[in-house]
């Protein structure tokens, strides 16, 4: 599964009711949104020619943005990342 697929479906995991609203609300187990959110960076990291330095700035970015700092974008091990992502960025033909 993608990193991007990984990373909508914790999304929608991760509030609200996932029933119909007609129906009683299904809230889904308070893990699940966290548990694909891990997922997605793993699976991001895994498509990485460096998985251990891709983690590596995921770890960095994900501290900064819990502890509602900047990240630092200036840093060697930020500049040095922008080669690492497997995501991809290009839009399919047609």
């Amino acid at each position: 599964m993608s990193p991007q697929r990984l990373c909508a479906l914790a999304v929608f995991f991760s509030g609200g009711s996932l029933a119909p609203e007609a129906l009683e609300p299904v809230l889904a187990p308070k893990e699940t949104a966290g548990k694909f959110a891990a997922g997605a960076v793993l699976s991001a990291a895994a498509r990485s020619p460096d998985r251990t330095q891709a983690l590596d700035v995921a770890f960095k970015l994900g501290e900064a943005f819990a502890s509602g700092t900047e990240p630092d974008l200036q840093r060697p091990w930020f500049s040095r990342s922008m080669a690492w992502t497997g995501w991809r960025t290009e839009r399919p033909p047609g």
